[in-house]
This record gives structure tokens, sequence and C-alpha cells, in this order.
């Protein structure tokens, strides 16, 4: 659509980017629904909230065969064609919406709990943290306003507003989709830049619902 409009120069050269931002980005998705598959369902010997359906064994090369596995998925939908291809991506926004439907739902009805949070740090040594689920608060809110930028128990480096913000960003990828279709919509001229919009419309609502759900109902951790 890009080398009809502007030429093949311009096509191609944005198109190369769009494949490599493609390739990237797709890695981001499957790392993060592998992350959390097993944060629900992984065996966690330390965790103090374990339950009958924390099943599937944890590591690097567990999460490298999980990743390959849906990976494979895609690679299949993918080259049945693009009518399989809509409907999957149907499917996949009619999950995602349960799922961020039973986060709002989970936040009312949980109760305030505190929970510990153990990471394995440098030198085979076990870092604990302390955190807290306040339920909704204002004295929460008001204490999570500030930046007061903290450590990443994580990866045991101290966050920045690049590091924050690319939390964010990622509610601005994936509204392509559309123009990637453009051959199976009726009227591309008006579906692409309405689809657009909302799309861009509705993850940044989705994302700042739940930013301050999380800044009203969770205490920061304590080391």
């Amino acid at each position: 659509m890009i080398s009809r409009s502007l030429g093949p120069e311009f096509g191609g050269s944005i198109g190369l980017m769009f494949f490599l931002a493609k390739v990237c980005a797709c890695g981001e998705y499957v790392l993060g629904l592998v992350e959390a598959i097993l944060d629900v369902f992984g065996k966690d010997s330390e965790s103090q909230l374990s339950s009958s359906v924390q099943v599937l064994p944890q590591g690097y090369w567990y999460t490298v065969l999980y990743s390959s596995g849906i990976l494979l998925l895609c690679l299949i939908v993918c080259l049945v064609g693009a009518h399989i291809y809509s409907r999957t991506a149907f499917v996949i926004l009619i999950v995602v919406t349960v799922s961020l439907l039973s986060v709002f739902i989970s936040s009312m009805a949980v109760k305030p709990i505190s929970f510990n949070i153990t990471h394995q740090g440098p030198g085979n040594t076990s870092r604990h943290f302390n955190g807290s689920y306040t339920g909704y608060s204002a004295k929460t809110l008001q204490n999570n306003l500030g930046s007061g930028y903290s450590l990443d128990y994580s990866t045991n480096t101290v966050m920045s507003f690049a590091t924050v913000f690319a939390v964010m960003f990622t509610s601005c990828t994936g509204i392509m989709a559309g123009a990637n279709m453009s051959g199976e919509l009726k009227t591309p001229s008006v579906s692409i830049p309405r689809g657009t919009i909302v799309a861009v419309l509705y993850t940044f609502t989705v994302y700042f619902l739940l930013f301050m759900m999380v800044a009203a109902t969770c205490d920061r951790y304590t080391d």
C-alpha cells in the first residue's frame, strides 16, 4: 500500500523497518505470554501462594520450549491463511477482554493481603522483598503518585523514566493489524484510519486504568 502511494523506494525501506519491528515485537509478546502463564501455572517451591494448578516446570530451557511451541502455533496460523488469522485475532481479542475484566473484578473482590517475594540474587543468594495489597485506598494512591524510582528486584537496577515509559510504550504497538489486513477490508481508506485511532484510544485507556488501579491498591515493596 505504501509502495503504491509513495513509490517502491519508500515502500521498501519502510517495509524493511516494519518487518524488523514486527520480529522484535513478536519476541516481546511471546515472552510476555510465557511469563504470564508461568506466573499462574508455573511451579515455585518458595512461593507462599502455591496451588494445585501450578504444574508447569520452570527454568531457562523450559521457557525456550514454551516460547518455541507458541511460535510454532503462530506459524501454523499464518501458513493457513488470512481467513483463519482474522478469526484467531478476534478470539484473542475476546480472551484479552475477559482477562482485563477479571483483573478489575478481582481488584474489588480480593481482600488486603501481605506477601513475600523471593528472588535469586548474585552469588546464589536469595533476597526477600515484602509487599502488600491494600485494596482501593486513597492513602495508597497518594503514596504512589510521585515518581520515587526504586530498585527492580528482578534486574537489581534502579528504575528510571525511560524504563517505566517502556511499559506504557507497548500500548502503542500492534495498532497496525488493520493495515496489515487491508486486502481483507471492504473500505480500507475508511476502516484503517478509524480502526487505528480507536485502537490507540482503547489501548491507552486500558493501560491508564490498569496503572491507576495498581497505584491505588498496591504499596511499594520494601527490602
